[in-house]
């Protein structure tokens, strides 16, 4: 089995309610994702995301 492809996206996942961290130093409004598929040559695929 060979790797044929794969893809990468990047997402910006808006949150419901902000949160706080770092004593409220820090403000997260949204989440940064990040996507991937890898193919292969026998026809399988997987997803991961971080």
């Amino acid at each position: 089995m060979i790797i044929n492809r794969i893809t990468v996206w990047q997402l910006d996942l808006p949150l419901h309610k902000p949160y706080w961290l770092s004593g409220g130093r820090l403000k997260f409004e949204r989440l940064d994702s990040t996507i991937v598929r890898i193919d292969t040559d026998a026809g399988i695929s997987g997803w991961g995301e971080g």
